[in-house]
């Protein structure tokens, strides 16, 4: 995790290179700024892109979730919040950073709503696990395991437990449309 200190990229990016390079060789659900990808398959993860085994790259920067089937998931630590560092976002991964600490010390259930396509669609029920630099940790229902960017978190609301159904069903849903 070296890479914090060589780049400006430290709030949301570095981060999310350091989960996605936990995940290779695993069968993930990729969030992009633009569209999400369901059932990829990352291969390795350098130099700030992930290359997928259906022949994918992804520039990291536009990354906004990654989520992997409960059954796939070997848990790891996050990278520790940096209190002594700023990167260029500190304006917005700092604040929703605090808000997610915050909601995770309650132990109740949030739906969170980040940047991705073809609409933004909240990720309802989440129990937030863990907070790091630039990233939140949490277990969306059916316990599914979700990396969110916070640079890219829109929204972290109370859980309204009518839309308590799987969301990647709906996602894969909305994106037929």
């Amino acid at each position: 995790m070296s890479v914090f200190d060589k780049t400006i990229c430290d709030c949301c990016v570095c981060p999310m290179q350091c989960v996605l390079k936990a995940l290779e060789r695993q069968e993930v659900e990729l969030f992009t700024r633009s569209e999400g990808f369901i059932g990829v398959t990352i291969s390795r993860v350098e130099d700030f892109i992930v290359f997928t085994e259906e022949g994918g790259k992804f520039a990291i920067c536009n990354i906004t979730a990654v989520s992997i089937a409960p059954s796939a998931f070997t848990p790891f630590p996050l990278k520790p919040i940096q209190t002594n560092n700023k990167g260029l976002c500190a304006c917005c991964e700092e604040p929703m950073t605090n808000v997610a600490r915050s909601r995770m010390r309650e132990g109740q259930p949030f739906d969170i709503e980040f940047i991705s396509s073809p609409e933004a669609v909240p990720a309802p029920g989440v129990l937030i696990q863990q907070v790091g630099e630039g990233i939140v940790f949490g277990l969306v229902v059916e316990n599914t395991p979700m990396f969110f960017s916070t640079c890219a978190m829109t929204r972290i609301s109370p859980s309204n437990s009518s839309s308590n159904t799987n969301f990647i069903t709906r996602f894969k849903e909305l994106k037929s449309k």
